[in-house]
């Protein structure tokens, strides 16, 4: 399992995306901290045995619309491949 979704190179993404969001200007703090918590929560569910996968989606599209909207969309072009694995799996 080289590439599962809570893999080092996906956390590590989400991480860097995460510290991206906390020095956009493009967002309020109000979004910022919504975002990191968010962030933060689908970490935690690629980290499960058995992540709840409408949980990671909603979480997932809520940071796709964030990171869109602050310029950050590279980040949705790292990590996405990793949920969408997660989601299909």
């Amino acid at each position: 399992m080289s590439s599962t979704p809570s893999s080092p190179s996906c956390t590590a993404s989400l991480t860097r995306c995460k510290e991206a969001v906390a020095a956009s200007n493009e967002l309020s703090d109000a979004q910022k901290l919504d975002v990191s918590v968010d962030i933060e929560s689908i970490k935690d569910q690629l980290a499960k045995a058995s992540p709840n996968k409408t949980i990671a989606r909603t979480l997932w599209e809520s940071i796709k619309a964030a990171v869109t909207v602050a310029d950050l969309v590279d980040y949705v072009a790292r990590i996405g491949p990793h949920i969408t694995a997660l989601l299909a799996s």
